[in-house]
């Protein structure tokens, strides 16, 4: 007489076989991440684990795609080469007379303090190409400061100075119509990443805290207590530092998911994120008491939290930073001669 148990558990083994093998060859389904760093509604690139690191990861990317960071200031437009772990230098306009500035992300345009001695105003805002060109004076925009370009490189969020000089207002130039709208009354620092990616609202810093301006107008809100916000290419994250804790942290727009990226007892300015949002630049001070200028700038990966620096030479303090893809103005910058 047959095995009962054994005329049962046999087909049921085979269908068990049948359903792993069924399964083994369906891809896995993943759940949609909300870090922006993972997020697959940004382009991410796989990374393994020999690559080399975040430098060489840049260095490829500089070399295939034109990707650096650039600053601007009255010595000229500076950019970074990963490789080399060198900041070259572009030529000033003649006669310095431009202050700091911040250059668009695509390498096009710079939007500058525009020094008129002798002349009312003795500041203004100066838009010129990178190269030095085709400069356009709006003197309506009297002593302008910190600048962020929004993302369709249409207008230009700024603070300008009061009339006691003794704080900065927020406002955003309409570059077509050169016309100015104030926003807030009163803001310390505005970073070159302060857009949201629609255009719709504006993140800055004042009273040490993070706060949020929508660009039609009302009145700015808290996000939450930190210095130097920056937002996200795509939106989904705020980076800001806590001096106090010496750490960065990013939160989104509404408030919620507030996050510790890392800890940098160093760090003296915002995160300044990559394009495709896998990686931040940030600014740390290096060296003793003795040392007057000793700042180096950093890079980070998020993912594995990969980080090296890339430049020490002429690094600034607070530069307002950039990432910048653009092969024809690399090219041009480190072939021009290199002040000593």
């Amino acid at each position: 007489m047959p095995n009962l148990t054994t005329k049962f558990w046999i087909p049921l083994a085979f269908m068990i076989l049948l359903a792993c093998l069924s399964s083994s060859g369906t891809p896995p389904i993943h759940e949609r991440s909300d870090s922006a760093w993972s997020s697959p509604t940004v382009a991410v690139s796989p990374v393994a684990p020999e690559d080399g690191g975040v430098r060489a990861e840049l260095a490829d990317l500089q070399a295939r795609d034109g990707l650096t960071i650039a600053d601007y200031d009255d010595h000229g437009l500076r950019i970074v080469n990963f490789e080399k772990r060198r900041a070259f230098r572009g030529k000033p306009i003649p006669d310095h007379r431009a202050g700091g500035g911040t250059i668009t992300r695509d390498g096009t345009l710079i939007a500058f303090q525009l020094l008129r001695l002798g002349q009312n105003p003795s500041v203004a805002l100066g838009i010129m190409k990178a190269d030095n060109s085709d400069i356009r004076e709006f003197l309506n925009v009297r002593s302008p400061g910190q600048m962020c370009w929004s993302n369709d490189m249409t207008h230009i969020a700024m603070a300008t100075a009061t009339q006691d000089m003794g704080t900065h207002r927020l406002g955003v130039l309409d570059i077509e119509k050169a016309s100015v709208q104030e926003l807030a009354a009163h803001m310390q620092r505005l970073t070159s990443q302060c857009w949201s990616p629609d255009g719709k609202q504006i993140v800055f810093e004042s009273d040490g805290n993070v706060m949020i301006q929508n660009v039609e107008g009302g009145q700015p809100h808290v996000l939450t207590g930190g210095n130097a916000p920056t937002w996200s290419p795509e939106g989904n994250w705020i980076a800001y530092l806590d001096k106090r804790e010496h750490s960065y942290y990013a939160i989104h727009a509404s408030g919620e998911g507030k996050k510790k990226l890392f800890h940098s007892r160093n760090g003296v300015a915002g995160l300044y994120w990559s394009p495709d949002a896998r990686t931040v630049a940030y600014v740390v001070e290096e060296g003793g008491l003795l040392s007057l200028e000793a700042y180096r700038l950093k890079v980070r990966r998020l993912q594995d939290n990969s980080e090296d620096w890339v430049a020490d030479d002429a690094v600034d303090c607070c530069a307002n930073i950039q990432w910048v893809r653009n092969k024809a103005l690399i090219a041009r910058i480190e072939s021009e001669p290199q002040p000593r």
